[in-house]
């Protein structure tokens, strides 16, 4: 019998996306608990930041006196949403490279209605992939890994490499317009197109390997 995703959500704590460092400091004082944090803009759920990501950002604004909003908002994407009762094998048999690339970041659970709880990226790909290799003990006749676990596997190692990558290019953006000596917003621009490639061939990577 197959899980429920409402069985792997965590509860899930809200925070908008535009107080100030000083507010921040204090959330997560009050939240150290949690390991995941959901910003919101305009109530409207724009990112799901694990927390060691979301207190790394915080500094990066308060060292280079940037606005938190600032340092979010290249994290900002759709969040997927889905119902809490769904089971894994179903989740399973429609994972495609949209459905990758939309969990890549987690996504958060519906019950009855309303937001339940989330399920963070690292969670839900092992999960995912466990229960692949489950099925596929199943079948004896199957040695090599299926197609559906080899692209959790991928989506798992695009995740931890396009966090990174995103924080690239967006700060390099906001270095480039503060800076007024051209040789140093060429180079700032140099980082952006590099981590911008990186990424096409990332994207490129997952493409082929799917």
């Amino acid at each position: 019998m197959s899980e429920k995703l409402a069985d792997l959500a965590i509860p899930f704590q809200p925070v908008s996306a535009q107080l100030d460092l000083a507010e921040y400091a204090a959330f997560l004082k009050e939240h150290r608990d949690h390991k995941i944090f959901v910003l919101l803009k305009a109530r409207r759920p724009v990112c799901l930041l694990p927390a060691r990501t979301f207190a790394q950002l915080l500094r990066l604004a308060a060292e280079h006196k940037l606005t938190p909003y600032e340092v979010f908002r290249p994290h900002f994407h759709k969040v997927p949403v889905l119902s809490g009762k769904l089971d894994l094998t179903r989740v399973l048999e429609r994972l495609d490279e949209k459905g990758l690339a939309q969990l890549q970041s987690g996504c958060l659970i519906r019950t009855d209605k309303k937001i339940s709880g989330l399920i963070d990226p690292q969670t839900l790909s092992l999960t995912l992939l466990k229960h692949g290799q489950m099925r596929a003990s199943a079948s004896p006749s199957e040695t090599s890994p299926s197609p559906s676990e080899n692209n959790v596997e991928m989506a798992m190692l695009a995740h931890e490499i396009r966090t990174p990558l995103t924080g690239m290019i967006g700060l390099s953006e906001l270095l480039a317009g503060r800076l007024t000596d051209k040789t140093s917003r060429s180079m700032a621009a140099s980082i952006r197109r590099s981590a911008q490639a990186l990424d096409r061939l990332l994207t490129d990577s997952l493409d082929f390997a799917s």
